[in-house]
């Protein structure tokens, strides 16, 4: 079945579903290790499943035994999807040039928490974080960093800065300031007999997003440290 373009796969055909698709799909295997899997004959998932674990592990190393088990459809929480996805991003121009970095800063933070709160109301998590910085003689720098899949607005703001502090060099001031999220995931959530801090958090973020909604962006701010 697929309502709303949710496919629903059975308890236990995990392995038989992923088997044709090809190994790409897998959540972190990018150009390098697409070409290392390609030269050791693994073109679909379900050449990794007819090995065995000792042996794909003894291949690939531990990230090997962490691929052998989401090519059995265990293990892993984000599911991708093949179809391109639209990217979410906000931005700010300033009435008044600014050259005060906690302004910047802060205002990244503010922008931060808005793509965030997008990315968790379509049940979605991003793998590139990028900022856009524009100074007051419009010269313009993007800079991008990819991260493990996640919607936290703590996460995301803390490589948005790092990639606003290396961009920001010039004792000019800056006109723009912008984050941009991309390359999504649908995140599934997972019953789970012990939960730890991770899921405890998830589940605490997705219960502003619902107070948000009901009641106003504003009735919630979060902590740079939250």
């Amino acid at each position: 079945m697929k309502p709303k373009g949710i496919t629903y796969v059975l308890l236990g055909m995990e392995k038989e579903f992923l088997a044709p698709m090809p190994v790409e799909t897998i959540p972190g295997v990018g150009k390098v290790t697409l070409k290392s899997l390609h030269s050791k004959g693994f073109y679909r998932i379900g050449d990794i499943a007819k090995v065995s674990e000792e042996y794909f592990g003894a291949a690939f190393g531990k990230y090997g035994i962490d691929l052998w088990h989401k090519a059995h459809g265990e293990g892993s929480e984000y599911l991708t999807s093949p179809q391109e996805r639209k990217s979410i991003s906000k931005e700010t121009t300033y009435d008044t040039d600014v050259m005060n970095k906690k302004e910047i800063e802060s205002t990244l933070f503010y922008l931060t928490g808005k793509v965030c709160q997008m990315l968790r109301d379509r049940n979605w998590q991003t793998s590139t974080v990028s900022i856009k910085l524009r100074y007051s003689d419009f010269q313009t720098i993007t800079r991008a960093k990819t991260v493990k899949p996640t919607d936290d607005d703590k996460l995301i703001f803390y490589t948005a800065v790092q990639l606003f502090r290396k961009s920001y060099t010039r004792r000019v001031s800056v006109r723009l300031i912008g984050i941009h999220l991309s390359k999504f995931s649908e995140f599934g959530e997972q019953e789970l007999l012990f939960e730890d801090k991770d899921t405890i958090r998830a589940k605490m973020l997705k219960a502003v997003n619902k107070i948000r909604a009901r009641y106003g962006y504003s009735v919630i701010q979060l902590g740079k440290s939250e």
